[in-house]
């Protein structure tokens, strides 16, 4: 979970919040009715460029995105 206000904050003051961002595999940007759309975009690109690999979802108070974590059968 994001906080899209104060993540910034966070990645910069602790060790922690850039550990969380670089090794989760879901990254969920909350609080996005609070911020500027541009913003919203922009720390999208942030938290892409430290992890690639995780799959960015964006909500707010009124839309939680949901996604499917059953494990997919091999062919």
């Amino acid at each position: 979970m994001v906080d899209a206000e104060l993540i910034e904050t966070h990645l910069v003051e602790t060790e922690e919040a850039k550990n969380q961002v670089a090794f989760s595999d879901v990254l969920l940007i909350n609080k996005t009715d609070l911020v500027e759309q541009n913003y919203e975009e922009e720390l999208k690109q942030k938290l892409h460029k430290q992890n690639p690999l995780a799959r960015v979802l964006v909500g707010n108070k009124d839309a939680i995105p949901t996604i499917d974590l059953t494990p997919q059968k091999s062919p």
